[in-house]
């Protein structure tokens, strides 16, 4: 797709994106997670549960 100098990557990652990008981000997944761990992993189990009843009672 591009073809960026590795070295311009490496200043544009560690100079201007992750010292902005890494407070903000985790805010959001204190925001996001649950008290059992990550809401995709809890939603995830609980519809394999509910689907897995589901199943073995019909």
């Amino acid at each position: 797709m591009f073809d960026f100098n590795p070295v311009g990557l490496l200043i544009l990652r560690n100079l201007i994106i992750l010292p902005f990008r890494a407070p903000r981000i985790a805010k959001d997944y204190e925001r996001i997670w649950l008290d059992e761990g990550s809401s995709l992993e809890v939603y995830a189990k609980e519809l394999q549960a509910s689907v897995q009843k589901f199943i073995y009672a019909n």
